[in-house]
């Protein structure tokens, strides 16, 4: 019999209301699946990123990994804090599954753009990385359904945990992804001034 913190990812993407309420009223039980996800998809970035930009350095892999990982906790962590301060009744391990469980669509969707970009590496201005651009702008195509589903199984799993209104729970976490992505950006440019330009010097894109 499959373990139910495995079988309800089903229920997610299939019936993600039931699932996310579950989920919810068993914050304590889906933890440990909910930190398996964060582990397995951290790791799947770091993996990925390490593929795409192209490294030699593995070290580059596990950084990505340890980035991810830091930035999904402490994006929970504020989403907790800050909506307890607007009056919100979640606890930290309920909410925290629920985001966790919530967020599998967006995953799925942003992996799926990892092969063309991967591919297009060393293929500079041939017919194949026109052929992988086209195929790129598919995958986008294919992955913006998914990311749009996972923010709006967000915000139903904030809202879930907290027990306030979904224009509150989007709030809470537009609020909460700015200072995230605040710090961890000041704190990469802090330590290296060049941080953001790989922007310009890295993207794949750039073989056109």
């Amino acid at each position: 019999m499959i373990d139910k913190r495995i079988s309800i990812i089903k229920g997610v993407l299939r019936h993600p209301k039931q699932a996310l309420q579950e989920i919810d009223s068993a914050g304590n039980y889906y933890f440990g699946g909910a930190i398996a996800l964060l582990i397995f998809w951290s790791i799947v970035e770091g993996v990925m990123g390490y593929q795409v930009i192209g490294s030699i350095d593995l070290s580059y892999g596990i950084k990505d990994a340890l980035y991810t990982f830091s930035l999904t906790f402490l994006f929970i962590i504020l989403t907790y804090y800050i909506g307890r301060r607007l009056k919100g009744i979640a606890k930290f391990r309920n909410i925290f599954s629920t985001i966790m469980y919530s967020s599998i669509p967006g995953d799925i969707g942003f992996s799926i753009l990892y092969p063309p970009i991967y591919l297009m590496q060393n293929q500079d201005g041939t017919a194949l990385a026109y052929a992988l651009l086209a195929l790129l702008g598919i995958g986008l195509l294919v992955t913006l359904p998914f990311v749009i589903w996972g923010i709006i199984l967000n915000i139903f799993a904030c809202s879930e945990s907290h027990k306030f209104s979904k224009k509150r729970s989007f709030a809470v976490m537009i609020i909460s992804l700015i200072i995230t992505l605040g710090i961890f950006n000041g704190i990469q440019y802090a330590i290296d001034p060049t941080y953001f330009s790989w922007l310009m010097e890295d993207f794949p894109l750039n073989f056109l």
